[in-house]
């Protein structure tokens, strides 16, 4: 294949147009096979996986599993962005046998050929050489050449697809080609089409001469993964997008307001990873005095810069940087460059790629960095480096030795920590998301007003008696426009697939022709996780048995609940004195059954301890002989448990 394109009008900039010169053979190999080694032995030693592949994951498992494409196996959610990407994983897990195998093989796999086809475009040594520099000295580009999230086959088709379009003026399988990646790169990850539509306008301009067939298969190629994926999404799930989309573009959180969080996001990469901004902007400038196809390029990737501002970014550092970041290095090294830039813009890359090279080149084992910022920003590789990373790995990122969802139902609640948690305890556990990302109904419900709210991590008020509704498979909501609408919800991604009704909720759910919550109520307004109706009752012999204090919060013995539990006495028992165990972290409450009424005799509070923590509370005299008695938690850290309590 022709890497190179025609040479484009030269202008006045000493950083001229592309020629059809190119470095000889053998030197060009080995150079290559350098950098390439290089490139390899950085990401070997960098490699690691989020939390946020960790939620795919768990999809993948429970596909291969025998319970679908989902993340809890009692209904169907598209808890991942990257149909292309999970397929790829599920593909490659079925193969090894291990899903944290698959992963790191993926990752490492795409990236090292991404980095090959980069190189592939040079067509000068010096070009070769400085864009290999961008990508080896970014932090973010080396961040995310792993991490198990989709970046990796999302710069391999951004590479096919501009590879093909400037691959031949006149060939069609080049624009065919074209076209698929473009498709390819929807389903890997449908927001970077934003990259490819100037390029994909510019092919199409070019090709105007094309015969009317030819165009049209050329476009019918990109766009039957497109639709083959909708329809499937559609008839599975109930929806064309993923989940995750709902969740994050239906926040009810102002643009000025994202716009603010956006410009954190390149404040920060300016702070802690300047050569990735340093090496965007050059590209950008240089399309410039390049062809058609690279100004396309450049345009694609502002209106990526344009799009991540307008969402506020992301918590992870540096991660929707690498896309641009690839871009640019594409029109970097399809340039030729005088040697007074060359020298210039060398000593740039060397300046700023040596403030990050703890982080990237000379990266190693102890490698951490816990660090959220204000604006709510990570260094997610370092976070979870030392747990998660290739050299690194900790036992507990094993394949877990049985995958079996058994028939009890135990309901969680989390946002942060959601994937690896959620692999941890087996499908038999039904993580709800309060974050949404997971979750069919709270993806659809605005965050909770917070003045401090953090990108990534949309908090949902939860309906009152939802957490009820997932244990006993019913919907029991308490206010009737949410039931409703869970309702739909509910037949959508519970139901048989092939009932009328629910194909019938898909469509008027899809046209937004349904009854809708109070959005401002679940935005503004407090509301009660519970009506104490569904609380979960233990009998007081249950938790008698006296708890360690430090003693592992969910320990056998303990009880875990959800914000409340009752204790059942066989009769009515004088209260006096009470010996309790609770979770060291959380605010709890006690209320004594009197009559048609609960009684409040009892606060704890939470003490700076590990585990279980002992309580001996006196009682004042004249609470009436009880036969219930009420644990309710009224706040903490949302993991609720009880260790034992005992009536003295």
């Amino acid at each position: 294949m022709n890497w190179a394109m025609p040479r484009a009008e030269p202008g006045a900039c000493p950083v001229s147009s592309p020629t059809l010169v190119a470095p000889r053979a053998l030197w060009r190999r080995v150079l290559i096979a350098a950098l390439l080694a290089v490139f390899c032995v950085e990401v070997v030693r960098t490699a690691w996986i989020s939390d946020d592949a960790a939620i795919t994951l768990r999809t993948v498992l429970n596909w291969l599993y025998g319970y679908g494409p989902r993340f809890n196996v009692d209904e169907r959610v598209q808890a991942y962005t990257h149909p292309l990407w999970f397929l790829t994983l599920a593909g490659l897990s079925w193969l090894r046998g291990n899903v944290f195998d698959a992963t790191f093989v993926a990752s490492i796999g795409f990236s090292l050929l991404g980095f090959y086809l980069l190189c592939r475009l040079a067509l000068h040594t010096t070009a070769l050489l400085l864009a290999a520099a961008l990508l080896i000295l970014s932090r973010a580009y080396v961040d995310f050449a792993t991490s198990g999230l989709e970046n990796p086959l999302s710069h391999v088709l951004l590479l096919a697809a501009f590879s093909c379009a400037v691959g031949g003026s006149r060939r069609a399988w080049y624009l065919r080609g074209f076209f698929l990646a473009c498709g390819l790169i929807y389903l890997c990850r449908p927001d970077q089409l934003l990259l490819v539509a100037p390029l994909a306008a510019w092919v199409s301009w070019q090709r105007r001469g094309e015969p009317r067939v030819l165009a049209a298969s050329a476009l019918l190629w990109g766009a039957i993964p497109i639709m083959a994926w909708s329809v499937f999404s559609s008839y599975y799930y109930g929806f064309p997008f993923p989940n995750t989309a709902y969740a994050k573009l239906g926040t009810g959180i102002d643009l000025s307001a994202r716009l603010v969080q956006g410009a954190a996001y390149f404040y920060h990469a300016l702070a802690t990873d300047s050569l990735t901004l340093f090496g965007i902007a050059l590209g950008l400038v240089v399309a410039q005095w390049q062809d058609g196809a690279a100004r396309m390029l450049a345009l694609g990737s502002v209106l990526y810069l344009g799009y991540i501002a307008w969402i506020g970014g992301d918590f992870m550092a540096g991660r929707f940087l690498t896309a641009p970041l690839l871009a640019s290095a594409i029109i970097v090294v399809r340039s030729t460059w005088a040697p007074q830039v060359t020298w210039m813009v060398s000593a740039v890359l060397i300046g700023l790629g040596g403030l990050t090279l703890s982080d990237t080149l000379l990266s190693g084992k102890n490698y951490s960095d816990r660090t959220i910022t204000p604006a709510g920003i990570a260094n997610e590789r370092g976070y979870y480096y030392q747990e998660t990373g290739l050299l690194t790995i900790q036992k507990s990122l094993a394949m877990p030795a049985q995958w079996d969802a058994g028939s009890r139902r135990v309901v969680r609640v989390a946002c942060g920590g959601l994937g690896f948690s959620s692999i941890s305890t087996g499908p038999d556990v039904h993580w709800m998301d309060v974050c949404g990302l997971a979750d069919p109904l709270l993806s659809r419900l605005p965050a909770a007003f917070d003045p401090n709210w953090r990108i990534g991590h949309f908090i949902r008020r939860i309906p009152t008696d939802y957490l009820a509704s997932i244990e006993r498979d019913a919907n029991l909501l308490t206010d009737q426009r949410t039931k409703v609408f869970y309702d739909d919800i509910r037949r959508i991604t519970r139901g048989r697939l092939d009932d009328p009704l629910r194909w019938k909720a898909i469509v008027h759910m899809n046209l937004g022709r349904v009854t809708k919550p109070d959005f401002d109520m679940y935005r503004f307004q407090a509301v009660e996780r519970s009506s104490g109706k569904w609380w979960p009752t233990v009998s007081a012999k249950q938790v008698s048995q006296i708890a360690g204090v430090g003693a592992v919060s969910g320990a056998v013995g303990s009880v875990q609940f959800e914000q409340g539990i009752y204790v059942q006495f066989a009769h009515p028992v004088s209260v006096a004195a009470l010996d309790v165990a609770v979770d060291h972290d959380d605010f709890y409450e006690v209320y004594a059954r009197q009559g048609d009424h609960d009684e409040l005799i009892a606060v704890m509070e939470p003490r700076a301890s590990e585990g279980m923590a002992r309580h001996v509370i006196s009682i004042p005299p004249g609470l009436k002989p009880t036969d219930v008695l009420l644990i309710r938690a009224k706040g903490g850290d949302q993991k609720y448990s009880l260790g034992h309590l005992v009536v003295r």
